[in-house]
């Protein structure tokens, strides 16, 4: 009699083990936590480490390439492998991956472009994976070859610099509309410096006087997936428009 009940115990384990093992993890969550009660904030402009936190991830964007001359618009799941290639590798470089110099014709730097995925999954939500043979030609600023993706480095990464996020309003689809001013240096040997990431807290009147301008000189609009929460955000860029200020 007790090992009948012993044996129905371990069979009923059993198959609640399955049940569980059973749902995908996705269901999983969205069982524990409805989408309403996950999407029940946005990063406040008024909390120091949201501001800060939103703002050095802005900045990953500006201080890349995507302030530019006048105006423009990327649009993440639409961009070319080009543009990817550019916001990786410049992203990458300036937040001091290593890189390897080398001599190839044109090019005098080399990046794997596993490193380059990660970034941009980091960013994106989302990487090239196999987009990079796009780049396999010996032309324009970027060539891909056997898992490297080769440029030129002449005169560094200081072209752009930093993103202040002015106003948050959040949308129907887990994503946010941030406006925001920015800053862009049109001169390759003088640029914006950022003294660490402390300063991506600063006001802009803070900025201004640390960056020894009257001003941002750029605005615009992103649209921003938001996870996580206060301490822990986790941000992937939808779009971006910027347009001279």
């Amino acid at each position: 009699m007790k090992r009948t009940r012993l044996l129905r115990r371990l069979l009923c384990i059993t198959l609640a083990a399955c049940c569980i093992a059973a749902v995908p993890p996705r269901q999983a969550a969205a069982l524990d936590t409805p989408l309403s009660q996950a999407w029940s904030s946005i990063p406040q402009l008024s909390d120091t480490s949201d501001y800060q936190a939103l703002n050095l991830f802005l900045s990953n964007f500006s201080e890349s390439y995507l302030c530019g001359y006048g105006s423009r618009t990327f649009n993440a799941s639409h961009s070319s492998s080009f543009e990817r290639a550019q916001l990786a590798f410049t992203n990458y470089a300036q937040n001091g991956g290593a890189v390897e110099y080398v001599d190839y014709g044109m090019y005098n730097v080399r990046v794997p472009v596993s490193k380059l995925n990660n970034t941009l999954d980091h960013l994106l939500g989302f990487s090239m994976k196999g987009g990079w043979s796009d780049l396999s030609r010996w032309s324009g600023a970027y060539y891909y070859e056997d898992g490297y993706l080769y440029t030129q480095i002449t005169n560094g990464f200081l072209l752009c610099g930093p993103t202040v996020a002015t106003k948050v309003t959040r949308r129907s689809d887990n994503t946010i509309k941030v406006k925001f001013h920015a800053y862009y240096q049109t001169s390759a040997q003088t640029g914006y410096q950022i003294g660490g990431k402390a300063q991506y807290g600063m006001s802009e009147s803070e900025l201004n006087r640390l960056l020894h301008v009257s001003g941002p000189n750029k605005r615009g609009t992103a649209i921003v997936r938001v996870s996580g929460g206060r301490g822990n955000w986790d941000f992937e860029l939808v779009r971006w428009t910027v347009r001279d200020y």
